[in-house]
């Protein structure tokens, strides 16, 4: 009896949260492979179907489920899988070290920065067709709901302009929201899920090596695409100010990885690193944007190389 409600709790508990991160698919994924991710795919896509319809299927394949398999293929380390956690054999040597996996984990965060834009869109087309659709729809969201509860917050009421002010700044901003939302969501899962694989001896190789990332080499055009975009009259600068914040998450983290490898082998490398950190705090938005020129400008300074001449006592270039 006890046993039976533990049971029935815990499976309970694994529902809930795959219905919002699909955490499960990620650890299955690194322990047995993008076969095994995907198999979970399709069958949490045909529970979906079942039980709540096609929109809801297709939006957890085309948003959790085929990225979850997409990125494991990508990070997994190229070495032959355990079966189990007992299997303490010696593993296949990788294919590829850490430096061109974490190549692959550029192809990664390139495929996320561009789907956290896809999402942006999705997000807002959700709401309306056209801007004064979707500001209408954004308006009753906030009469309905989030107006009265910042004023329970604050304590007095939310005069017509103030509502009007907040309605105005959740049209621009809520794209912006939706896209590194899903980002941080996607991104946590992976990394979460390889921590959980690793210690249940499930995941093994070469892990990427991030301060190696470098996204594609048209990824710098399709951000400044996205910021020209910002421009565009009606729901196309909406769409463009998602994409754009997508495209400035995606570099400023590439930066931050870059200023990593750049700086290895430096005596004054932990008083860069906190230079850097503290900059972006005080600096807020400039700060993002000077990481994220620095991440467009790297191949061109070529800092990570001199950092692995220095490793290898070639000397700078």
């Amino acid at each position: 009896m006890a046993q039976g409600i533990l049971i029935g709790i815990t499976a309970g508990l694994v529902s809930a949260f795959i219905s919002v991160f699909p955490l499960p698919l990620y650890i299955v994924g690194f322990g047995w492979g993008p076969g095994a991710a995907l198999a979970g795919a399709l069958s949490g896509a045909l529970l979906l179907l079942s039980a709540s319809g096609p929109l809801a299927a297709s939006a957890y394949l085309a948003l959790f489920a085929l990225p979850a398999t997409i990125i494991v293929w990508l990070l997994r380390p190229q070495g032959a899988p355990r079966t189990s956690p007992d299997d303490l054999s010696p593993a296949a040597p990788p294919i590829d070290d850490r430096r061109a996996a974490g190549l692959r984990a550029g192809h990664v965060l390139g495929l996320v920065t561009l789907l956290g834009g896809a999402v942006a869109a999705l997000a807002v087309f959700a709401l309306g067709s056209d801007l004064e659709s979707y500001r209408g729809a954004i308006r009753g969201w906030l009469d309905e709901g989030m107006a009265s509860d910042l004023e329970q917050l604050t304590g007095k009421a939310l005069s017509g302009p103030d509502r009007d002010e907040l309605a105005n700044i959740t049209t621009l901003t809520f794209p912006t929201v939706a896209a590194l939302t899903w980002m941080l969501a996607t991104l946590s899962c992976a990394f979460l899920a390889a921590l959980i694989a690793r210690a249940m001896r499930l995941l093994q190789g070469a892990w990427p090596d991030f301060a190696e990332m470098d996204l594609h080499p048209l990824m710098p055009l399709a951000f400044g695409a996205a910021l020209a975009a910002l421009f565009l009259p009606d729901l196309g600068g909406i769409i463009g100010g998602g994409f754009a914040s997508a495209m400035l998450a995606g570099h400023v983290l590439l930066g931050l990885a870059m200023a990593h490898g750049a700086t290895r082998g430096l005596s004054q490398r932990a008083f860069i690193l906190v230079a850097v950190y503290l900059g972006i705090l005080l600096l807020g938005r400039i700060g993002f944007f000077i990481v994220a020129i620095f991440a467009v400008a790297e191949p061109l300074l070529g800092l990570r190389e001199s950092a692995r001449r220095r490793r290898l006592g070639r000397g700078p270039i």
